[in-house]
């Protein structure tokens, strides 16, 4: 791509920051919290193979196939986030090389990106990792085609463009702001037909997700529309600047810093199109009442460009001698000592007792608009082994399993019971998400291990369908979101209970359809 290849100071570098990276992200996790609710859906699609889900695309789903191959221990299920996470550090860096900064960007971008809100961004297997990368990666293809103007450039973004497209939708709103301010900083594109190309690739590599869209009727609209109404509703645009900040405390003001370098520096005044894409997408997200973590992919490539551009400022500068270490060490002064109240390394109990530092930071506010005791992600990592090891323990018991379906209220349980209990070969499912079109055969059921939160008691209807209903377990742990969660067993039908469920799922799966 005829890139400016890493030199000899930067390679080790660039190293260093990964290998740091790598190291921190296993330290910031208690051993008490297991994974974190959203993990379990996406282990559990690597067991159901599709082009889509309602919830997410399908890439997710190919390194969960990775993480069960590898044995779906939770060390390698933290272990590929960190992997991404450190990824998105290498190709900021490597945008500093591109841009033409040199040993002190490199050092002031890797440490801003190491010790910042990405640490624990990185530390769920969720989408979000991949799509900061990807997000960063864009940014570096973008650059180094308006650089070189060669087409290999071009090429990988496409390449980049359809992998972020597979692994999160969001990226739509990044592509639909970068790609007309790229045109109109390069109109030629218009006329070149690799470009035209790129953009075949582009559609090509993403058809098979759009084409399961299609065929099931768009159910992403259904998904953002519930989205909407659950949670970006409870959200402020006051709250989501916050989190920008909050995100990287010790190194934001590097963002305008390198919006004042895409206008005013003549080096980087050729990537100014950036500055632009930048405002667009940030007001885009604040308006939609975005959460704050849907605009994190756009800030390592502006830290980048922010260090680039603070470099040259200090270049023969009498006091940029003491200046430049004094940024680098002040970025780690500032992230280290809300350490605790931003990571899950306290005792839940521990955590509880310090809550006043996470009100403070606007971390206890949960979707549901309300304050509570733990940051709603810390409440999501406790709690799942105890309902996976009472549940399997009540399935063992039972004399007929083959007529048995254990059925959940929401993905996080069903995920839960899947992953601890894998070795049992134990199968749980629910109506809420994906596991609406995961269900296993149901012609021989007759009785159900259910699963219910503390707000969803054993309704009259239930009661009507089932001549015997027995409390079996309680979740007791006090900090999890799931406590006071209860697990039942139905047993004695009154009427045909597999076809009621055969009925309800079919109309469940029609519901996300519409």
């Amino acid at each position: 791509m005829n890139s400016r290849t890493p030199t000899r100071q930067s390679l080790p570098l660039i190293l260093l920051f990964v290998a740091v990276k790598m190291t921190l992200s296993p330290l910031l996790v208690s051993p008490l919290y297991d994974l974190h609710r959203d993990e379990y859906l996406h282990l559990d699609q690597a067991r159901h193979l599709a082009a889509g889900y309602l919830s997410v695309p399908p890439l997710t789903s190919w390194v969960a196939l990775a993480i069960q191959a590898l044995g779906s221990s939770d060390a390698w299920v933290r272990f590929f986030p960190a992997l991404l996470g450190a990824a998105t550090i290498a190709v900021a860096m490597l945008l500093v090389r591109e841009l033409g900064g040199r040993l002190f960007a490199l050092a002031l971008t890797g440490t801003a990106l190491t010790f910042s809100g990405l640490l624990r961004l990185n530390l769920l297997f969720q989408p979000n990792s991949f799509d900061v990368l990807a997000w960063t990666a864009l940014f570096y293809l973008a650059v180094g085609y308006v650089r070189t103007g060669r087409s290999p450039w071009l090429y990988a973004a496409a390449v980049a463009a359809a992998l972020a497209f597979l692994n999160k939708y969001n990226i739509v709103f990044l592509l639909a702001a970068l790609v007309p301010f790229l045109l109109g900083a390069r109109p030629s594109l218009l006329r070149n037909r690799h470009a035209w190309l790129a953009a075949a690739l582009f559609f090509a590599l993403i058809a098979p997700n759009l084409y399961w869209q299609y065929i099931n009727g768009f159910p992403v609209f259904h998904h953002m529309q519930e989205l909407s109404d659950t949670q970006l509703a409870n959200n402020s645009r006051g709250q989501f600047f916050l989190e920008q900040v909050l995100f990287f405390p010790g190194s934001f003001y590097l963002l305008p810093i390198a919006l004042t370098g895409l206008w005013r520096s003549a080096p980087l005044r050729p990537y100014r199109f950036l500055a632009f894409v930048f405002l667009c997408v940030l007001c885009l997200f604040a308006a939609l009442r975005a959460k704050g973590y849907y605009a994190v992919g756009l800030h390592p490539a502006f830290i980048a460009i922010g260090s680039v551009h603070l470099e040259g400022l200090l270049r023969n500068r009498s006091y940029g001698r003491w200046l430049r270490p004094a940024l680098i060490v002040l970025v780690i002064a500032i992230f280290l000592p809300p350490i605790k109240a931003l990571f899950p390394v306290l005792a839940p109990q521990e955590a509880a007792q310090r809550s006043a530092s996470f009100r403070s930071l606007g971390l206890l506010r949960w979707e549901d608009g309300r304050d509570h005791t733990l940051p709603q992600d810390f409440a999501d990592m406790l709690g799942w082994r105890e309902l996976a090891r009472k549940t399997v323990a009540v399935y063992d018991s039972l004399p007929d399993k083959n007529t048995t379906i254990i059925l959940c209220d929401n993905y996080g349980e069903a995920g839960a019971i899947n992953h601890y209990g894998r070795r049992q070969s134990v199968t749980a499912v629910s109506f809420n998400a994906d596991y609406a079109r995961w269900f296993p055969d149901l012609s021989r059921i007759s009785t159900v291990i259910r699963v219910k939160e503390e707000s969803d008691p054993v309704s009259a209807e239930e009661r009507r369908l089932f001549a015997r209903i027995d409390t079996v377990a309680i979740v007791m742990d006090p900090y999890a979101r799931e406590t006071g969660t209860r697990v039942y067993v139905m047993t004695e039908p009154r009427v045909d209970i597999a076809r009621l469920l055969r009925e309800r799922v079919d109309a469940a799966a029609k519901e996300w359809q519409k």
